[in-house]
């Protein structure tokens, strides 16, 4: 019987049918995909995290002062720290690769990758190949950011000549391999590492890795030296590296929501429709006695077959999806979960549960119909009440707008309805338009705590900068102020000051 009906009513209402299936795929395939990758990304950071062996508090320091302040305070202490050197290419000084010059932002430091503390790892997931003589080992992201290719010529140039290093390949690494750490680690051989060391032309960044089992306590005592460090996290707060994956993931998470919240109000329209439409049939059910739950399980039977396909299609369709999302996402670092399908499972059921559950709570208008209000109150339109707000005897409008309004006023729920449908489509195209925006904007630098200016411009007065003395940062911007006039460039120079506040 029920196989019966479910047929006999899909075939009557084939368009409202469709639409209602189409969104509750949309809604099972995002929001499968879009849960499985968040929880991917968020336990893969701090996998990846464990198996890179990043440090549970990381400071990075570029003055020989502060190197011996800080080695001092570390003797007190009981954590194990390790130290590697890092090589800091001016940005005055351009490089190139295969002879052109390489456009890029933040700094970009060369290491000595036997003596560094951080395990990087190949494409494939495996170990890191070692460099040999002449070699350099890139991130993969800022490869792709720079069409950079295996095979291709580095050249680092400095005040009094150049190093070219063939680039071997690229790794994944968790600390300079993410776009938002601002700073770029190539990995050559020690020989190239002590060549270049020697020609005293690199600034050279002390990078310390601090293990210990209270982060926030070793933080607090750092901070209370007043030392001072070009960079000093915890690795609690490094996991923000990833954070723009996140946001994908999460921006997609919203539109599934309004897909659901759009399939919703789509389903509660279709049952109203139909049980407005069959107002005589549920009358006469009940008069010879069917109960209540067997009418409503009628309605809900057709529904549950519905939201089955759906999330059937959803559950197969989220699986590559989700991995697709995810590819960008392995470039940069070792993906250890994100393949369990149990996730997408979870979150297709919770999605004809929820269908499930606002249908019963739909059909429960049911219960208010009786046998003689069923026959009285069917299709023929008698009503005993006046119908809107409107008279047409006292009003000057026209005839199609007395009735449009007329009949907005006399149902609002049901134009309610109609309102949110279109207020959720509209949030569908503009939630991901909005954030794609404002991630663009120049704007969002004032969130990041930086001034808004046109350009950045760096000079390696970064350890004079350390001193905090006023007379030199001032020399420095008057450089600055000179050679822009120098070349026709009016412009206002400054300089930013950020504090880190014990």
């Amino acid at each position: 019987m029920y196989l019966n009906i479910l047929k006999k009513d899909l075939r009557r209402k084939r368009a409202m049918n469709a639409i209602l299936l189409i969104f509750l795929i949309l809604a099972s395939t995002f929001i499968a995909s879009s849960v499985n990758n968040i929880l991917a990304i968020r336990t893969a950071t701090e996998d990846f995290f464990e198996i890179s062996n990043v440090p549970d508090y990381w400071v990075c320091l570029i003055d020989e002062k502060e190197e011996e302040k800080f080695w001092s305070f570390a003797a007190e202490t009981d954590a194990q720290f390790r130290e590697e050197s890092l090589l800091n290419a001016n940005l005055q000084n351009p490089i190139l690769v295969n002879g052109e010059k390489l456009s890029y932002s933040g700094n970009f430091v060369l290491t000595d990758q036997e003596r560094t503390f951080l395990n990087t790892f190949a494409m494939d997931n495996g170990p890191a190949p070692k460099a040999e003589p002449g070699q350099v080992y890139l991130p993969s992201l800022f490869c792709r950011n720079n069409g950079i290719e295996a095979g291709d010529i580095l050249t680092i140039t400095y005040d009094r000549g150049s190093y070219d290093l063939r680039v071997a390949g690229t790794v994944k690494d968790a600390l300079f391999g993410s776009s938002m750490i601002g700073m770029t680690r190539g990995m050559i051989h020690p020989s190239d590492f002590r060549a270049l060391e020697e020609t005293g032309a690199f600034l050279s960044y002390g990078s310390i890795g601090v293990y210990t089992d209270d982060a926030e306590a070793f933080r607090e005592e750092f901070l209370s030296r007043e030392i001072t460090a070009a960079f000093q996290e915890t690795r609690e707060n490094l996991h923000i590296l990833y954070i723009m994956d996140m946001i994908k993931a999460s921006v997609l998470l919203i539109v599934s929501v309004c897909l659901i919240l759009i399939s919703l109000v789509i389903l509660r329209f279709t049952i109203s429709f139909t049980i407005q439409e069959d107002f005589r049939e549920i009358g006469v059910m009940k008069a010879i006695g069917i109960p209540i739950p067997a009418i409503r399980l009628l309605y809900a039977v057709k529904y549950l077959a519905i939201a089955l396909a759906a999330g059937a299609v959803g559950f197969g369709l989220s699986i590559p999806f989700g991995r697709l999302m995810l590819r960008e996402v392995s470039q940069n670092m070792v993906l250890r979960s994100g393949d369990s399908p149990l996730p997408n499972l979870l979150s297709v059921l919770a999605v004809i549960a929820v269908v499930l559950l606002f249908c019963y709570h739909v059909t429960g208008k049911v219960k208010k119909f009786t046998p003689v209000d069923a026959i009285r109150g069917g299709s023929k339109g008698e009503r005993f009440r006046r119908k809107g707000l409107l008279c047409l005897n006292r009003s000057r409008m026209g005839t199609v707008p007395f009735l449009a309004l007329n009949d907005i006023f006399s149902s609002p729920r049901r134009f309610l309805i109609l309102i949110l449908i279109f207020t959720l489509g509209f949030l569908l195209v503009t939630i991901p338009v909005t954030a794609a925006d404002t991630l663009k904007s120049d704007h969002i630098l004032a969130w990041f705590s930086s001034a808004p200016c046109d350009a950045v411009l760096t000079g390696g007065g970064e350890q004079r900068y350390l001193s905090f003395s006023r007379e030199n940062i001032e020399a420095d911007l008057q450089g600055y102020r000179d050679t822009l006039q120098k070349n026709g460039i009016e412009a206002q120079v400054f300089s930013e000051c950020l504090f880190k506040l014990n």
